[in-house]
């Protein structure tokens, strides 16, 4: 019996490690896909379909930060806040926050500092847990905040993940998406500066991004990939 049972948690212990080498396999892929597919065209549509005809009064949102402090979501007004809820066990959240740890670390080398990115934690498991997977993920350099109770979630009525808000300077919701983004793109980058210029009554900044009119290059980097400076590797 002991035997079998040893047996047995051994073939469970196998099964998790193959899972789990096949999901990050899968997410290296689905991000390299996500690259080659990622054309200016498609992500202007994307970002049309997300915008709200008539933006929406954010409600007090409230979370704890690692250290179970409070933040409020009130504190980052007169920024544009890139706000993405996710979770451990899903695989595309993990992929979308690689995607934004790549943006952050794009607007930080063009002195951008309008814009900031705050994921959310919707996990059960402790702060602590969801921290050293951050670690592990090399997400640290993200911010991590967590839905304490699940009220943000309830208040916002989510039911999938990940789901990513966008609130501009006044704290108002103007997009929401709810599939993945390729969020390293330079037309990305191009799209969110649009949407920052109509609070800052001027135009986006010529990043010579793919997207952007001024870009001499617009038109020969119709089917370019986005930089990625650090792709994941395939394990």
């Amino acid at each position: 019996m002991i035997f079998l049972s040893l047996r047995a948690f051994f073939l469970l212990l196998m099964l998790i490690i193959s899972a789990t080498t096949i999901a990050k396999t899968a997410i290296a892929e689905d991000y390299r896909d996500y690259a080659r597919k990622g054309f200016i065209e498609q992500i202007e549509k994307d970002f049309a379909k997300a915008q709200l005809a008539h933006p929406i009064k954010m409600p007090p949102l409230s979370f704890l930060d690692v250290a179970g402090k409070p933040v409020e979501l009130k504190q980052y007004r007169k920024k544009l806040v890139i706000m993405p809820f996710w979770a451990t066990w899903c695989m595309n959240c993990m992929l979308e926050l690689k995607g934004m740890l790549e943006l952050m670390a794009s607007l930080e080398d063009d002195d951008i500092t309008q814009i900031v990115i705050l994921p959310i934690s919707t996990d059960f498991k402790t702060p602590q847990e969801v921290e050293e997977i951050y670690v592990e993920q090399q997400l640290s350099k993200l911010p991590l905040m967590f839905d304490h109770n699940k009220k943000a979630t309830g208040a916002l009525d989510i039911h999938s993940l990940p789901t990513t808000y966008i609130i501009d300077e006044k704290g108002y919701q103007i997009a929401k998406f709810t599939k993945h983004m390729p969020w390293p793109a330079p037309a990305t980058k191009a799209q969110l500066l649009k949407l920052l210029a109509p609070a800052q009554g001027n135009s986006p900044p010529n990043t010579g991004a793919p997207g952007d009119p001024a870009s001499s290059s617009h038109k020969s980097e119709k089917f370019m990939l986005w930089n990625t400076p650090n792709p994941p590797a395939k394990e």
